[in-house]
């Protein structure tokens, strides 16, 4: 895409990000990630929570670290998720 000329976006970017979780593309994720910092993605909301996805993935629920550090840069959380206490005094189990 790049070699041909053409300007990714935040579609884009949210759906390699995606298809590199899915596909457990960890590194190629990570170099997308740093293209998403240089080209001012980051404030899309579908790019953050596909990278949120990237790094929950990749860490195979051992080490969800960068995943949540991602999720806590998003600020206002979408969907109200920053709503919930984080102290497991709410189960939402179905």
């Amino acid at each position: 895409m790049v070699a041909t000329g053409t300007i990714p976006n935040g579609f884009t970017y949210s759906y390699v990000l995606s298809a590199c979780a899915r596909s457990g593309m960890v590194r190629e994720g990570e170099q997308i990630h740093r293209r998403v910092l240089v080209h001012g993605y980051f404030s899309n909301v579908f790019v953050r929570t596909n990278l949120i996805n990237l790094y929950a993935i990749a860490s195979g629920g051992d080490d969800t670290g960068y995943a949540h550090k991602v999720f806590d840069e998003m600020g206002a959380h979408p969907f109200g998720f920053g709503a919930f206490p984080d102290d497991g005094s709410i189960d939402l189990k179905i």
